[in-house]
């Protein structure tokens, strides 16, 4: 049941020195709470701005230990492309016109440097000229790039190759169990049935030559594979991959200025 106070009742209440004095006491406890609050407050703030301030401080610091170390190991991948260079072609002049060949070279395509350079020593060990490297990469590139094999794996079964002077049957089921069509064009090439290039092979027939007129009738205009590494970088994988080189170019002139 619900209870009403009248005018009288509520002036007794207002002027009772108990009512009075709990009051007080419910306003002095309001206030402590909220001073207290306040308090605290202010004294997280400063807390979290103190711990913000070490953290960013600690990361900065951490970052740049991290840049110096990227750059120096940066740096040092580059110095050791160009003393193999220097060392196979026997001329710095002729390295360094290489290495910025090279390194161009990985820029326009989604292999790394490292990939780039690694593929250029291989050639380089296998004997294929200085000058034509880049060319030969370009090409092996563009079908490692539509075939999504390892540029190194392709360069090793190209360079082999031709260090052998011949092709193999072990080394033609390389080339067709890695997807290259390379039967088809030597078929072309012997004007033979693709049945007759096993026999062609067995045979010692099939030079190193007739290898690389197929390789570069697969990549040139009208190819299977032509132009597929420039296809590639244009793709969001191909431009983290550039992106990537671009660090690893300024890392290293960042190197070379220090």
């Amino acid at each position: 049941m619900e209870t009403t106070l009248g005018p009288i009742q509520v002036e007794y209440l207002i002027n009772n020195q108990d009512f009075t004095r709990q009051t007080n006491k419910v306003k002095t406890d309001i206030k402590g709470v909220t001073a207290t609050a306040t308090d605290e407050a202010a004294k997280m703030d400063a807390l979290y701005k103190k711990i913000g301030t070490a953290l960013v401080g600690y990361f900065s610091i951490q970052a740049a230990g991290g840049l110096i170390k990227d750059i120096a190991t940066v740096r040092g991948e580059f110095q050791q492309l160009e003393i193999s260079l220097q060392t196979i072609l026997k001329s710095k002049e002729k390295a360094d016109q290489l290495l910025s060949e090279v390194v161009q070279l990985a820029a326009k395509t989604p292999f790394s440097l490292q990939e780039v350079g690694q593929g250029t020593k291989q050639l380089l060990a296998y004997g294929f000229e200085g000058n034509k490297v880049v060319d030969v990469l370009r090409r092996l590139g563009d079908v490692s790039a539509g075939l999504s094999i390892p540029l190194g794996d392709l360069a090793y079964l190209y360079g082999t190759t031709r260090v052998q002077g011949r092709l193999f049957a072990k080394d033609l089921q390389q080339f067709t169990g890695r997807g290259i069509p390379l039967i088809a064009e030597l078929a072309k090439q012997f004007e033979v049935t693709e049945a007759e290039v096993s026999d062609l092979v067995t045979a010692g027939k099939v030079g190193f030559k007739e290898v690389e007129t197929a390789i570069n009738s697969l990549t040139s205009e009208g190819g299977t594979f032509f132009n597929l590494m420039e296809k590639q970088s244009a793709s969001i994988t191909g431009k983290i991959s550039n992106l990537g080189d671009a660090f690893d170019r300024m890392y290293n002139s960042i190197g070379q200025s220090n």
